[in-house]
């Protein structure tokens, strides 16, 4: 019985890496210090908070260029600005899970901001 239920679960569907030519489930080597992901903003009291989800070319090197804005919080749009800056300090892994270069493949990237507890 149980030789059945992990050969079944060897056989389901693995969920795709990449879809439609977009890396959905990046591998990411390098990711933004707490740093490099402020605001910048010289008062204490601002905390914007909200997801930027960006669409980036993958260069050869792993780097993202080409970044387009897909949603951005429409009370903080800055968190565009910010999320653009962000994304120079992300490099994702050069092959995809199944060995294919990732140059040149779209990536997903969401970005969050919380205010701090």
């Amino acid at each position: 019985m149980l030789i059945a239920a992990l050969s079944l679960a060897l056989l389901a569907p693995q969920d795709p890496q990449v879809v439609d030519g977009v890396i959905v489930r990046p591998q990411w080597v390098q990711t933004p210090t707490a740093a490099q992901m402020s605001l910048g903003a010289v008062r204490t009291d601002y905390n914007p908070a909200g997801t930027v989800e960006l669409t980036c070319v993958v260069l050869e090197g792993g780097s993202l260029d080409d970044c387009r804005i897909n949603a951005l919080p429409v009370a903080y749009p800055e968190l565009g600005r910010a999320a653009f800056n962000a994304s120079d300090h992300f490099r994702r892994a050069a092959r995809l899970e199944n060995g294919q270069p990732a140059a040149g493949l779209k990536v997903r990237l969401r970005i969050t901001w919380r205010i701090p507890e």
